[in-house]
């Protein structure tokens, strides 16, 4: 296991994930990420130490976007995406791909559900189509799925990829939240 940077603040649970700090900037790096459970905890463990330090305002990361395992984490640890820098990361057989680039304030909110919000506002279409299914048994009861990423109750579905149909992408939700197979008519 390779030290901390010079100036960098980490937490002893996650040695390899760290914070750099410059001026009142925080740089997240990782030299090998735990297993990808952990890297979010990991992530937002860290992140928490130096926000939570008064010497810190922001903690910037930046990732590949084929890093899908690093982005998540960071969505899971309340950063917002703020942008791409178009062809910026040289992967390994010397092409190129998009790095995008993600924060976290000291502001930011860190309840649960309005986080979860502001990172899927940063991530997603400001217009988008959402897809749910109505499951009614035979005295009428609702079926509504607990969140593990918010604190509501919801209707299985979610949002709709693009060029998906409403129902096309309610059945793809359903499965992937209740693994359920349903058929859904399509208009």
């Amino acid at each position: 296991m390779s030290s901390t940077p010079p100036h960098a603040r980490s937490h002893p649970d996650d040695p390899d994930v760290h914070v750099q700090v410059r001026d009142d900037v925080g740089v997240l790096g990782w030299r090998s990420a735990p297993a990808p459970g952990r890297l979010a905890e990991a992530i937002a463990r860290v992140t928490d130490d130096a926000l939570g330090s008064g010497r810190v305002r922001r903690v910037e990361a930046s990732v590949p976007e084929w890093d899908h395992v690093a982005i998540r984490a960071l969505h899971r640890a309340g950063f917002r995406r703020e942008g791409r820098l178009r062809g910026a990361w040289r992967n390994d057989d010397a092409t190129h791909s998009d790095l995008l680039l993600y924060a976290r304030l000291a502001g930011d909110p860190t309840e649960r559900a309005h986080r979860f919000t502001a990172v899927m506002d940063s991530v997603l279409p400001t217009k988008r189509v959402i897809g749910h299914v109505v499951f009614t048994d035979a005295r009428g009861h609702v079926l509504l799925a607990e969140t593990t990423y918010k604190d509501d109750w919801e209707l299985p579905g979610g949002i709709v990829e693009p060029g998906e149909t409403p129902a096309r992408g309610a059945e793809r939700e359903v499965m992937e939240e209740l693994g359920i197979e349903v058929s859904l008519a399509s208009p």
